[in-house]
């Protein structure tokens, strides 16, 4: 998650007007950069999974899983930061990852409809499986932010220019 942080503010615009005003090529950049946040992290969590030891507990093949949750959550961030902005998406990121798992915790039996997979149902075993239409809906959202806003913040798209 942290480096699904690192990456979603890295790589996050920082020139407002020429976001705002530029051409097709700043429509390929903003998805080039979404892209990067949420693929890179997923490639660093399977070579990790090389690493596993093979007798690890819990084995291997119970984490993979994880891959699907963290596409969401770089998905996730990607909205947010392209919608709010910077400091405030972030801040709403962590805030909807922690509501999210406080959410599965105490009411295990809404685990399902949850964008986070790994958590218990309430016969308490393990719910392992990936939540592809959460990650199919969030892939159209993060794809309508980069390629309408160009990932822009509602904040600078909305300010008028400035006088020079």
């Amino acid at each position: 998650m942290a480096l699904i942080a690192a990456l979603g503010l890295g790589l996050a615009p920082r020139l407002p007007q020429w976001d705002r005003y530029g051409t097709a090529h700043t429509r390929w950049t903003a998805a080039l950069c979404a892209l990067a946040t949420v693929v890179i992290p997923i490639g660093v969590f399977f070579l990790a999974l090389l690493l596993y030891p093979p007798t690890g507990s819990p084995p291997a093949h119970v984490l993979i899983p994880i891959a699907g949750d963290i596409a969401v959550a770089g998905l996730g961030l990607v909205i947010l930061l392209g919608t709010i902005g910077r400091l405030a998406g972030l801040l709403g990121w962590i805030a909807v990852l922690y509501a999210t798992m406080l959410a599965q915790s105490t009411a295990p039996a809404w685990g399902e409809y949850l964008p986070l997979s790994i958590a218990y149902r309430p016969d308490l075993a393990m719910d392992t499986g990936v939540r592809w239409w959460w990650i199919a809906v969030l892939t159209i959202l993060a794809g309508v932010v980069v390629w309408v806003r160009r990932s822009v913040s509602i904040r600078i798209s909305l300010r008028p220019p400035e006088e020079s």
